[in-house]
């Protein structure tokens, strides 16, 4: 009997602590903070430094041409000059060539064994770069095509397409100097005589 008395006192005593604490302040409910975290696009192409374009940029080079019979009318040199419509250096992720050039070309050429055997050609060309990402301003390999008509003293005009293929020295916004060489084929009856492979060097310049 003595401990069922002790028993109920304790669980008094217990239940009047409790019941003295003071109650808990409701809490009040925190608003959500808007935290802009901007996470960029991963396919997004990266801005660069390399990038340029150039418009109706005059160029000027020397060149040389060697047509099948060079053994009969020697080897032809002279002055090109061309005309850049559009040209344009990219170093993205954007697919493509890196480096891409469109342009008119026209060759006045004589013979190194006959000054009045002449060679006159023009053509539209495009050359375009191997890479699709350009991060350098020099040493750029590139391919192309010209397409347009060849006019030799002592043959007849012809249709003539050409191949090539060259390098970029130094590639600037305002500045661009190249060597190339290639083949012309010539489609007429003197196909076997006047189709040739050249070489040539020049530069162009944009002021704008």
């Amino acid at each position: 009997m003595k401990k069922l008395i002790l028993f109920l006192f304790a669980i008094m005593t217990t239940c009047s602590v409790f019941a003295q604490r003071e109650p808990l302040e409701p809490v009040e409910p925190v608003e959500p903070v808007d935290i802009n975290i901007y996470e960029p696009d991963i396919y997004e192409p990266t801005k660069v430094q390399n990038d340029w374009d150039q418009r109706m940029s005059p160029g000027i080079g020397y060149g040389v041409f060697i047509s099948r019979d060079w053994e009969t009318v020697g080897v032809f040199h002279g002055i090109n000059t061309e005309l850049i419509f559009f040209a344009t250096s990219s170093d993205n992720s954007y697919n493509g060539p890196g480096y891409l050039r469109i342009y008119g070309r026209l060759n006045m050429m004589q013979s190194l064994e006959n000054s009045n055997n002449g060679l006159f050609t023009y053509a539209l060309g495009a050359s375009m770069s191997f890479e699709r990402s350009i991060k350098r301003k020099f040493m750029i390999p590139y391919y192309g095509i010209e397409i347009g008509a060849m006019n030799r003293t002592d043959k007849d005009r012809a249709f003539q397409m050409t191949t090539l293929a060259g390098v970029n020295l130094l590639a600037f916004k305002h500045f661009t100097w190249y060597v190339q060489g290639g083949y012309t084929f010539a489609a007429s009856r003197d196909f076997n005589s006047i189709s040739g492979s050249f070489a040539t060097s020049g530069i162009s310049v944009s002021f704008w």
